[in-house]
């Protein structure tokens, strides 16, 4: 009995592929902005607290006395001339005298109450804020412009195959 002869061969499935990258070229216009800032101050002054309060600088202490002292020349000036006029009058009969010296003898004064400190401090506040915005468009839509080239792919298949011979 005789055999026979198979002999098998077979070729490998191949498959090539090339690509090319995608591209995205992009470009954009920073916009541009500028911001000027000057920090806050706070000024608060207390000199009209501390006058109300009877706490006075030299200056509003001066002021203060000689206005007391002028008021005070203008009111002495103003009652000795009405005494003078009194005295002159005798044709009015009563006593003059007498009329004017009780009066000097039973001064009235009035009273207030106060509340320290009676005035506000002033309060100042400076600084400032500047905001420049600029989109630098330049043709550009929104600023931005995109450049997009599509990559590819070429596939090229070779399929396998196996060839079988027999012979007896």
């Amino acid at each position: 009995m005789s055999l026979g002869n198979i002999s098998i061969h077979t070729t490998n499935a191949q498959l090539q592929m090339q690509t090319t990258k995608p591209v995205v070229e992009m470009q954009q216009n920073h916009a541009k902005i500028q911001i000027q800032t000057e920090l806050p101050k706070v000024i608060i002054d207390q000199t009209e607290c501390f006058n109300t309060s009877g706490l006075k600088n030299n200056k509003a202490f001066s002021l203060e006395i000689s206005s007391k002292g002028y008021q005070q020349a203008m009111e002495y000036i103003a009652t000795t001339s009405q005494d003078s006029d009194r005295l002159a009058a005798i044709e009015y009969g009563g006593n003059p005298i007498v009329d004017i010296a009780l009066r000097k003898a039973n001064p009235v004064n009035e009273f207030g109450l106060v509340t320290m400190p009676s005035a506000r401090p002033k309060i100042e506040v400076t600084g400032s804020l500047n905001i420049n915005f600029q989109p630098e468009m330049l043709g550009i839509h929104n600023g931005v412009n995109f450049d997009v080239r599509l990559g590819s792919l070429d596939v090229n298949y070779v399929p396998g195959k196996i060839e079988i011979d027999y012979q007896v």
